[in-house]
């Protein structure tokens, strides 16, 4: 069993890995509205009036097919230019190109998720989802233009494979789920327990293994199980209200909200990761794994990896804080697959 404890608002990652390795977060950029009245040589297409450069450095770690957000705001950008009308998501296009603006890849997936105050006229607001694709260096920084249009610019939006599916009202153990399957699992997350009951690898694996009955052996078992005493945040339970607030391509997210409206989380869904946000708490809490690492316990060869290094087995039990970078995995050699945990901020709590 994992138990991290953090008194405040933590950003989780979760993912199934093939091969755990190092962890890092990009840092992105949008770096304002470049020239929509006077277009350089380099423009892309004339029929779009306006573009916004984008940044993403791979702050040294490299990156394959990386999945990146960008905070957008296309009304405050119009503005700057004073420039005032309906955006139009349908007109947006994502471009790569090189250090000179020139374009060098015209058809790079993408997704715009609107923010919930999103008003076309009045708060273009959101997220612009993008795909790096292809291999990104430790240190490399991969530049974009995203151009846009107002609303009647009569283009249609373009679409993408999905990489990563939403399907509704599944059941597992018992209850209504989301099942979300991505290119390293599929999750399936109770929506009034708003908790993952199974956790799936591609070898068909049940990571979790949550069975309304049984203790320690099934009804203790799921992922975040992060509210004690109550048992919110966690398979069985029935006092939550999830909702699907984005789907697209790249990323999807639910929103949960326990239904005496003292706890909230986000999970943000990417093809090979999923992203829990806490967005409000009433006390303290925990993030526990409790599950099967590889579909079973074997408590002599599955183990547990840290971030220093150290790696003791399931029987080994150990209790302290995360010295340095706060990550670690769960590993079934067998399988040859991991469970990869990861805190965006560091703590001193054990």
């Amino acid at each position: 069993m994992l138990r991290l404890r953090y008194p405040a608002h933590w950003l989780i990652l979760l993912a199934l890995l093939a091969a755990a390795t190092g962890y890092s977060v990009l840092s992105v950029m949008a770096r304002g509205l470049d020239a929509p009245l006077a277009q350089p040589p380099n423009w892309w297409d004339t029929n779009w009036p306006y573009r916004l450069p984008l940044a993403a450095n791979a702050n040294g770690t490299a990156r394959t097919d990386k999945v990146v957000d960008f905070p957008v705001n296309f009304t405050q950008q119009l503005a700057t230019y004073g420039v005032s009308g309906a955006f139009d998501p349908a007109s947006l296009r994502v471009i790569e190109v090189d250090g000179s603006g020139n374009a060098l890849d015209v058809n790079v997936p993408f997704q715009f998720d609107p923010a919930t105050n999103y008003n076309a006229t009045t708060n273009a607001a959101g997220t612009l989802v993008v795909q790096l694709r292809g291999t990104t260096a430790a240190n490399a920084t991969r530049n974009y233009h995203a151009y846009f249009a107002l609303a009647g610019s009569g283009v249609s939006a373009p679409t993408f494979p999905a990489q990563l599916t939403l399907t509704d009202d599944v059941m597992d153990e018992g209850q209504s789920s989301y099942r979300i399957a991505t290119q390293s699992g599929t999750y399936f997350y109770q929506k009034e327990a708003a908790a993952f009951s199974s956790l799936v690898d591609r070898n068909g694996n049940d990571w979790l293994n949550y069975h309304p009955t049984g203790g320690a052996g099934g009804s203790y078992r799921g992922i975040p199980n992060m509210i004690y005493p109550e048992g919110k945040f966690h398979p069985g339970d029935s006092s939550a209200t999830s909702t699907v607030r984005n789907e697209g391509p790249l990323k999807i997210t639910v929103h949960s909200l326990t239904n005496d409206g003292k706890w909230e989380a986000l999970w943000e869904f990417y093809p090979t990761y999923a992203r829990m946000t806490l967005l409000k708490k009433d006390h303290n809490y925990w993030f526990l794994y409790e599950g099967t690492p590889g579909g079973s316990i074997e408590g002599e060869s599955d183990f547990v990896m840290r971030a220093d290094g150290t790696q003791t087995t399931l029987n080994t039990a150990w209790s302290g804080d995360l010295s340095g970078a706060e990550w670690l995995y769960f590993a079934d050699p067998v399988v040859d697959r991991a469970l990869f945990v990861a805190n965006h901020a560091n703590d001193t709590l054990t």
